[in-house]
This record gives structure tokens, sequence and C-alpha cells, in this order.
């Protein structure tokens, strides 16, 4: 970090071909370069720009004799290297030896150069050519006879889950050098081969059966292929209840049968303190069984593999239960009972039974209020929503419906949104369903649809209205403006369509950043009436920053060879004039794609450095708060955190801003360890109202 400080404190670097050589004039021939190139004193930067010159016009080995003397003059590659006053130069005569070698053949002797320059300075052309003069290298010898092997550490083969996303971890590894690893369709962004590759990423599902493919390739085109079953499941259990009498022995307990159905199976079923273990069956009857309610009522959960639950909760406060044996109460009138309570769970729900029609144990476990011969009467609907609410807003792209369905004849059928909900066969008189509904974006109407044995039908219909919002609000992300990047290179003429293929890039989806002024020509007028004219420079791009309003700046500057694109971007924060980060990339072949490529490259990388951590605060002295992550979660001193707080209420999970005197908090990183870091409270007076165990999320 201190580096990269100094780095920022300096003058942009000098353009090299700008320097002593006019090749519009002399053209490109080794002659032309030769007797007019200027030399000056034949300091380092002498040598070093006219071998680039020698090495895009395809004199190689003028081009290493340069690289040579350079080195000998000074040895070590480096970005911003100063050659004299506030003169800075992007100075990598190792990496260009390499490439010269490499060009001519000599792939071993290329290696080592080309190793030696990321020893000292990481950049992406570097790794590109040493890519290529390791597949060079493994061609001529014929060592590679394996294929890539890929490792999945998680998630285990034939995973039930009821996430939709799941995070798939291992590695790929291989005799020689992993080249490429693809994820499904997408290609993930390997810029250097290396013997071992680790893969962290989050996988989207679709409910049901999903198999995740992990595809790898080497240095020698060889591919390997790699996959795990994963099967989604979003359903929580359904729950029947057939019957339930009183019984004799204990006392004041009843006798229970009842049904669980799952359609991926079911792991336990709890009935008070007793536990039925079901092994992944799909379907779980209990026949008859004795327990003694507790206080509350009788409650019955239901638990399937992937960890969705249903609970149950019958009221037996009856007047069946009291005194001696009697009639149950018609059915009619345990219609009229209210719903006595609802508590929602994540993945399942609490279904509240109403006062259960009881019958004695005499009566052959029959249902109270059973008329069978003269039903006419459809089956009731309860759902755990709101009552008298017109439309349920909503910002979720699921929404979680649930109740209860009963009906003294059974209820043999369920639709919601004409899929049809499998029932169990049997005479269901009680019913506990639970359904996750995919939302559209605007309104959606759900409408449930339930049965009896006779063809009695009931309905339902709901409106749900999906809000699209972001997460929490846009302030919630780091708002960061794109300065017209600065061009340089023999060849130029792509700077307008990378510009606008960054801006793609950066606000394709997961977005990372609140890009503001997205228009060039606005933000060249602005550079223009302001004077501001050195594009690649962290003052300009502070200045640019202060008079829109952004947070952060990404600037840099192309070069253009002759088949070839070298993209250099740096991050500055704007309130703290700290340069926070630079990367590069490079690929070689001009037009559209390789331009795709950079900018892509660009954007991967610097989502990746700059991640999306939450977490919670662990420690709170004053202004100074501490937390729990550090390196190993990607954080890096200067970057801005976001704090706010989580409550519950019903069934919704809410984050909200905290905020002080109308503004959001904010703090920012100032010490960051390896796995403990420490922040700043940019508003100090903000202290007041922070607590322990409030979260933040990176802006």
């Amino acid at each position: 970090m201190t580096a990269l400080l100094l780095a920022g404190c300096s003058s942009p670097s000098q353009d090299h071909w700008a320097q002593g050589y006019d090749a519009q004039r002399y053209g490109r021939s080794r002659e032309a370069i030769t007797d007019h190139f200027n030399l000056h004193r034949g300091r380092w930067w002498n040598y070093y720009a006219r071998g680039r010159w020698y090495l895009e016009s395809r004199h190689t080995a003028l081009a290493a004799e340069d690289f040579r003397a350079a080195i000998r003059l000074r040895g070590d590659d480096k970005r911003d290297a100063r050659s004299y006053g506030m003169h800075f130069w992007d100075y990598y005569p190792n990496r260009e030896l390499g490439i010269a070698l490499s060009r001519q053949g000599k792939h071993a002797e290329a290696i080592q150069s080309l190793t030696a320059s990321l020893v000292t300075a990481s950049s992406s052309r570097a790794k590109y050519y040493l890519n290529k003069a390791r597949a060079a290298e493994l061609k001529q010898s014929g060592v590679d006879k394996a294929v890539p092997v890929i490792r999945i550490d998680s998630p285990r083969d034939g995973l039930i889950s009821r996430s939709r996303r799941v995070r798939l971890r291992g590695t790929v590894t291989d005799d020689q050098f992993v080249s490429g690893v693809a994820i499904g369709e997408r290609d993930l962004f390997v810029e250097l081969a290396d013997r071992k590759i680790e893969f962290d990423e989050q996988v989207r599902l679709a409910p049901g059966a999903n198999t995740v493919t992990v595809k790898a390739v080497d240095l020698s085109g060889r591919r390997g292929v790699g996959q795990v079953s994963v099967t989604v499941d979003v359903q929580p259990p359904i729950v029947y209840v057939h019957r339930l009498t009183k019984a004799g022995q204990p006392a004041g307990s009843v006798l229970l049968q009842m049904a669980v159905t799952d359609n991926h199976g079911l792991k336990t079923i709890q009935v008070e303190e007793k536990t039925v273990v079901c092994g992944g069956s799909k379907l779980k009857r209990i026949d008859r069984l004795a327990v003694v309610p507790g206080p509350d009522g009788l409650s019955i959960t239901a638990t399937d593999l992937a960890g969705n639950t249903t609970r149950a909760l019958i009221d037996t406060s009856a007047s069946e239960f009291r005194g001696r044996a009697r009639e149950a109460a018609p059915l009619r009138r345990a219609r009229r009972q209210p719903l006595e309570r609802a508590y929602p769970m994540w993945g399942g729900s609490v279904i509240a039974f109403g006062p259960w029609p009881m019958a004695q144990a005499d009566d052959g476990m029959r249902l109270a209020g059973d008329d069978t011969q003269t039903d006419r009467v459809a089956p009731r609907i309860r759902l755990n929503v709101p009552k008298d609410v017109p439309k349920y807003i909503v910002s979720d792209s699921t929404f979680f419906l649930d109740g209860t369905l009963y009906d003294p004849a059974g209820v043999s059928s369920l639709r919601i949104n004409n899929e049809n909900i499998p029932l169990a066969a049997g005479r269901n008189a009680h019913v506990a369903f639970s359904h996750l509904i995919d939302l559209a974006d605007g309104e959606n109407r759900i409408t449930l649809v339930t049965a009896d044995r006779f063809g009695n039908e009931s309905r339902r219909v709901i409106r749900v209205e999906r809000q699209e919002v972001e997460a929490f609000l846009p302030e919630a992300r780091y708002r960061v403006a794109v300065v017209p990047l600065s061009e340089t290179g023999p060849d130029k003429g792509s700077i307008v369509s990378l510009y606008n293929a960054l801006l793609s890039a950066l606000l394709a989806e997961p977005v990372r950043f609140n890009i503001v002024e997205r228009n060039r020509e606005a933000l060249e007028k602005i550079l223009t009436e302001h004077n501001l004219t050195r594009l690649a420079d962290k003052r300009t791009a502070i200045r640019l920053g202060k008079i829109l309003t952004a947070e952060g700046m990404l600037f840099g500057e192309i070069e253009e060879g002759r088949d070839y694109v070298n993209v250099s971007l740096r991050f500055t924060d704007v309130e703290s004039s700290e340069l926070l980060y630079i990367t590069d990339v490079y690929t070689e072949g001009k037009g559209a794609q390789a331009i795709r490529w950079c900018a892509r490259g660009l954007v991967s990388k610097l989502k990746r450095d700059f991640p999306l951590v939450q977490g919670e605060i662990a420690r709170l002295e004053g202004a100074s708060i501490g937390l729990d992550v550090g390196k190993d979660n990607a954080l890096r001193r200067g970057m801005k955190l976001l704090l706010y707080r989580e409550t519950e209420t019903g069934r919704q999970h809410k984050r909200t801003l905290i905020k002080h005197g109308g503004k959001s908090v904010e703090a920012r990183l100032m010490e960051v360890g390896a796995h403990r870091s420490s922040a700043q409270l940019m508003d100090k007076r903000a202290a007041t109202i922070v607590r322990v165990e409030d979260k933040f999320i990176t802006k």
C-alpha cells in the first residue's frame, strides 16, 4: 500500500512512444530506427524506449540488445520508475526482453526473463507472454501427458439444499499449467496459468435437480471436466392430520393419526417430545401415536432433508377435553373458531389449527362432524397472511405462502397458480401446507384452489406486487466516475470503444459501483472547461471527482500496438486522495473482441479486489470500531463502510441504514490485519448511536 501511495503522488508516467522518435516521419524499418532514434546520453530510459520501437517493428534481435543494455543500467522492472526530476516511466525491460526472446524461439530464456519481471512488478502483459512461452515450451518438449484434475470440495455431490445459491469451492490441478476454468457457461478470469488454481464462486440454481459443471484446460489444450449434483428444495413438508381422539392413558393424552409428505425427502417429525426419524422418506404415515399436548396445544414439527420446516399447532382446549365424555361440537360451530396463533419460521411456518372437534376413543377414531352422505360444504382455507390487505408489497423475488385446509370429508386436491401440489392419499381432514412462489416484476396474482373428495371447491386469490429495490438505497454503493482514458502507443484508435465497453462491464450484474456521469462527451466538455488535460494524472481525476461529487475515480490509459492492446487502470478516493488500487490487462489482437476482453478483465479484477463484504461490529471504542474480518476477506486500507441495523418484524427480515443528522453513518478502514481490522467513523458524533453487533457492508 505504501508503494501505491507514493506512486500516487507522482506525475503521470512518460509516454515512451513520444520520446526520441517520429515513426510517421521516418517509418519503422530497422535502418530508420537505428539512424534517427535519439539516444541522448544513453540512459536506461533511452535504451528502453528504442527497444520498444524495435520490438513493435519486429526487429527482435536489436530489441533484445537494447533491453539488455537498459537492464545493465537499471535492473528491476518498476511501474512509475523515476528518471530525473518529476519524470516517471513504466519501465519493464525484463518483460520486454522475455517477449523478444520468445519471438526468437528461445522459450526457456524467455520464461526466465518474464518470471523475473513478475517478481518485481506485476503486469498483465508479462503474464500473457509467460503463458505463451510456457505453452510453446510444453509443445516442443511433449512432457504434458495428463488432463487437468478437478476437485470439488463443496457442495458435496447429491446435496439437497433450500438455497437457490450454492458456494462452489474447489481446486484444479495439472502436472504442468492450468490456463482456463469455466463454471457452467461462465469463464473465470484466469490471467496467469498455474499448476493449481482455486475457485470459490457463488452459483445460481433452479428449483429441482441441478448439475453444476466445472471445465478446465491446460496450456497444452488438454481438457478436464468435473460435476456435482445439487437439488434445490424450496417447498416445506405438508402435514396431514387425519384423526385425533381422546386417549385414556396417560391422563390428558390424545391419539394421533397423521401423515407428512415432502417432494425430496423427510428428515424428522417431532410431535411434542417424541421424534420420528424418517430417513429420507417422501411419505411418512403415523397410524397411532399417543402423546400429551403441551399447554398451548399439540405441536407437530416436520423437517425435510433441506431444512425446510412446517410446524402445526393444534388447539386441544375444546370442551370435549373436560368433564365426562360427550359428542363433539358440530363442524359448523368449530369452523367459526378464530385462528389462534401463527408464528413464521425461516424456510417453514407454524400453522395454527383452531379448536379441534374431538371424538371419544370408543367412537372408532372417527372425526367429529363427519356426515359424508350429505356433504355440500367446501373446504375451509386459512392463510397466514394479514387480513384485509388488498395487495402485498414485497421486494423479494419469491413469496412464502402458508396456511391450512380443513374439510371433515377429506381434502383431496390443492392447486396454487395452476400448479398441482401433490397430496398424500387418504382422508386428509386437516392439511398444513407451505409453498414458495416465484414472482415476476410488478403485480402478481396468486390463486389457490382446493377441493374435497366430493368435488366441493374453495378458492382464494391474493395480489402481490414486487417492487425492485436496490440493497438499502442507491447511496449504499460507492459513487464512481470514469475519466476518459489517456491514449498512447504506436497505433491508436480504440479509445472510444474501450471506454464504452468499460462502462458496460461496470454496469453488468452484479453491479458493484454506482457510476455517475456515463456520457463521455459530457466529461470531456467538463475537462476542457476546467483546463484539465492530463487524463492519466491522479490530480486531474480528483479535481473532476469533486466537480461530479463522486467518491472514487477510475482513470488510466490504453496503449495500442500493431496487434495488441494494453490497458492500465487506477482507482483513487476523492476525499482522502489515496490511490487505492492499480491494475492492468493485456491481450493480443485488435478489434471489438479484444476490447471487450480487456474491459471484462479490468472490471473482473476490480470487483474481485473490492468485494461487497458484510460483517458485524465486534468492538466499539469512541469513534473507533473493531471488525473480525481482514485481509482474508479482501479488505484493504482506505475502503469505506456503510453501517446498518437488522431487525425482524413478523416474517420480514429488515435492514435499515443507521443515520445521524439525516446522513448515513459511514466509516473508513484504517488498519487491516489478516483476520481483524479497525475503522474510524467519518462523523465522530455518530458514536453515540452505533452499537456492538450493528452490521456493516463495504461501499
